[in-house]
């Protein structure tokens, strides 16, 4: 193992599970295209990753905006919630991993996602040494307090964290408070693996 890095931090949302899936299926359900589902969503996403409002809200305001056809205002989230799938990968690799260094999850995310899904093994269940959910703190990546905040959480120096996310943006941020960052490719998990063995020094498999 790399001495020099004493907590890892992963995201959760494209990195321990892919999500973005789903909002095609929403937009074959409802008959829409998808750059105007997303576009729709992407209003609403950050005001519920702050805690605000509820996931069920925000397909609620997204079918209101896009004037969906027989929307059902307790299904869809279930329906979302079906096109999301783990990346085994990263399972892997935290399995792995948290048997020699302490890891936690610093996510933007919504109420209850967390939870379901633990539920539903789209997160492996683990003995975290940090959850922090956006939701919870009413602070999202990239902000810089949410980073300060998971770095008091970590009880390290920011030398001496690594942080993987699939946001660029979020990775910029915290690389400017001088985290070690991997900016993690959903698309190629596999190669994603190998550059976070790389810095961790992993010589065994994950």
């Amino acid at each position: 193992m790399n001495s020099k890095i004493k907590f890892v931090y992963f995201d959760v949302g494209g990195v321990m599970f892919s999500w973005r899936k789903a909002l095609g299926e929403v937009a074959r359900k409802y008959q829409q295209s998808e750059k105007e589902v997303s576009d729709s969503f992407a209003k609403y996403d950050e005001i519920s990753c702050r805690g605000l409002v509820s996931v069920q809200e925000i397909w609620s305001k997204v079918a209101s905006d896009l004037h969906f056809e027989k929307y059902e205002n307790d299904d869809i989230q279930s329906f979302v919630f079906k096109y999301f799938s783990p990346i085994l990968e990263t399972h892997a690799l935290a399995k792995n991993l948290i048997r020699r260094i302490p890891v936690g999850l610093l996510t933007n995310i919504h109420h209850g996602t967390y939870e379901f899904s633990l539920e539903k093994g789209l997160v492996p269940k683990l003995p975290y040494t940090e959850v922090i959910q956006s939701c919870h703190i009413g602070i999202v990546k990239p902000e810089r307090a949410i980073y300060e905040h998971a770095q008091k959480k970590a009880k390290v120096n920011h030398w001496e964290i690594l942080f993987i996310d699939d946001l660029k943006i979020n990775v910029k941020a915290a690389k400017s408070l001088g985290w070690n960052t991997i900016l993690f490719d959903s698309d190629n998990p596999k190669r994603s693996i190998e550059k976070i063995k790389e810095m961790l020094n992993m010589s065994c498999p994950s």
